[in-house]
């Protein structure tokens, strides 16, 4: 679960045939724990990693948006 502002809004990493994948849009991998995602043409970079997960997510589009994870 991530929490952008004051919504709140659940979010699955994964990979499937070498692919990866948030929720159902496909990512690339970048390098330096940043990805590319093509249908929204924006940036995601995971930050803050703490025990092999990241406790932030950048989106990088026309302006920058931050999330936190929530557990």
């Amino acid at each position: 679960m991530l929490k952008f502002g004051d919504k709140e809004s659940p979010v699955e990493v994964s990979s499937r045939n070498n692919n990866y994948f948030i929720n159902t849009f496909e990512i690339i991998y970048q390098g330096n724990n940043s990805f590319f995602v093509p249908k929204l043409n924006a940036i995601i970079e995971f930050t803050n990693i703490k025990n092999d997960k990241f406790q932030d997510i950048i989106i990088q589009e026309s302006k920058s948006k931050i999330g936190r994870r929530i557990e």
